[in-house]
């Protein structure tokens, strides 16, 4: 039933994918036939797909001669013999469209497809949501009289400590570096701009774009065309000058000297990718600052609520294993909290059994606790707690004699290295090496605040086992 489930799963999240990528398209469509740019469009190349089924490129010229888009793909398939150099009537989104519609697409049939199959994927999503429900594993039974634990000083916890340099100090000082890196590169590329002058506009807005061209002219006669979108398209008749800042060496890089005219700029940046993962750091700085606060405040606490708990291991169906409490509080009732990993405190708890614990209910609108156990330690939360486990994960009983065999250094490479790897080659491939160096880090940072076990992997008992390396 479980392989079932996970197929099922991987099945909805093609869908989903491929869902989003036909709707994304298919709203191109509709765009460029309602309120788009109208033209024509000559087939230069065509690829046979099928028998009779022609995939082709051309060029696409809108009807005023302001919008030139070569190598552009056509839609829909072509049927019938090769086309040749076919011209058809056709409509754009927009200059910087990829795909030319013709007419005879008037209404994009991916648009309709995509929509299905995320509704389909909606409806998919619910049916998996109850059958994972249905098969979560019962909670384990908590004893009336928990074990007794061996007497003795509790120990520190030192993973705190980890997660603090490493999941919070550490990545907001990546970010720092940075941010101070996409700012140098951004004052560098300011620093092209060294000259100035007028452009003359070109190319002045239709009905159907309110875009114009300025052609900028270099000193030593090279010159490039602009495209801009003024506030007012009106004010800017062909002729009109406009001061232009520009790198003298490649006059197509450029900026209007009043930046305030127009709606649209071309901007002196890196890509979206490098946004992205400053955005997704300062996210995940916010996240981890209030949870240090969280654990401030249940540190703090001077009200200690008595509970009982028992140690749980759960094997998500992805990523890596992880400790839980279940615990039952003072009023009887029952929770499930992630743990972050300490293996000297972790080893010390009983197996399958249940022990006595003092709760400290951190501030927060969601509860989640501080948990000292006598004789023990502190451990601290890696989540909050939450009364129904996470059906994407297996709960089974946790040994914590067994947890000291590690796994193989292959092991330890795929779980670790090349995850962590292939996260900063892509943020190098799509950035630069400061954005894949910072990548890298969130995403280890990310992995430990989330309480993941190390990869020395731990075991479980009976035949279920989980190594997380």
């Amino acid at each position: 039933m479980e392989a079932g489930v996970l197929k099922a799963a991987a099945a909805a999240v093609v869908t989903l994918v491929i869902g989003v990528s036909l709707t994304v398209w298919g709203l191109e469509g509709y765009l460029a036939h309602h309120g788009g740019v109208a033209g024509q469009v000559r087939v230069s190349t065509c690829d046979e797909v099928d028998p009779h089924e022609w995939s082709c490129e051309g060029t696409f010229v809108s009807d005023d001669g302001t919008v030139r888009i070569a190598e552009i793909d056509i839609m829909p398939i072509h049927l019938g013999s090769d086309p040749g150099e076919l011209t058809e009537r056709a409509s754009v989104s927009g200059p910087g469209a990829s795909t030319a519609w013709l007419e005879s697409e008037r209404f994009p049939t991916p648009l309709i497809v995509g929509l299905v199959m995320l509704a389909a994927f909606v409806v998919s999503g619910i049916v998996l949501l109850r059958l994972a429900r249905a098969q979560a594993t019962t909670p384990l039974p908590v004893a009336a009289t928990p074990a007794a634990l061996r007497t003795g000083s509790p120990r520190a916890n030192r993973v705190i400590w980890k997660a603090v340099v490493v999941g919070w100090l550490l990545p907001l000082a990546a970010l720092t570096v940075a941010i101070s890196e996409y700012n140098r590169f951004n004052a560098a590329q300011e620093g092209r701009l060294s000259q100035t002058g007028d452009g003359i506009v070109t190319q002045v807005s239709t009905a159907g774009d309110r875009g114009i061209g300025v052609t900028v002219t270099a000193p030593d006669g090279r010159a490039a065309t602009v495209r801009l979108t003024p506030a007012d398209p009106d004010a800017y008749p062909e002729g009109t000058r406009v001061p232009f800042r520009y790198d003298p060496r490649d006059p197509g890089f450029a900026l209007p000297v009043d930046e305030s005219r127009f709606e649209v700029l071309w901007v002196i940046e890196r890509d979206s990718w490098s946004q992205f993962v400053f955005l997704l750091g300062i996210a995940l700085g916010v996240v981890w600052t209030w949870r240090l606060g969280r654990w401030a405040t249940g540190a703090w606490r001077r009200r200690l609520e008595p509970g009982v708990a028992r140690g749980v291991v759960a094997a998500p169906v992805v990523g890596r294993a992880a400790l839980w409490l279940e615990i039952v509080d003072g009023h009887g009732e029952r929770w499930h909290q992630r743990i972050l990993w300490d293996r000297r405190l972790v080893e010390a708890l009983p197996a399958g059994l249940d022990f006595a614990v003092e709760l400290r209910r951190c501030l927060g609108f969601r509860r989640m606790y501080v948990v000292d156990v006598a004789g023990v330690g502190r451990l601290w939360p890696g989540s909050t707690a939450r009364r129904i486990p996470p059906f994407t994960s297996t709960f089974g009983p946790f040994e914590p004699t067994a947890a000291r065999p590690g796994g193989s250094l292959r092991g330890f490479h795929l779980g670790v290295v090349l995850p962590v790897g292939l996260v900063a080659a892509t943020a190098w491939y799509f950035a630069d090496p400061t954005m894949g160096l910072l990548a890298a880090t969130l995403f280890v940072a990310y992995t430990l605040w989330n309480g993941a076990v190390p990869a020395r992997g731990v075991y479980l008992s009976g035949n279920l086992v989980i190594r997380s390396g």
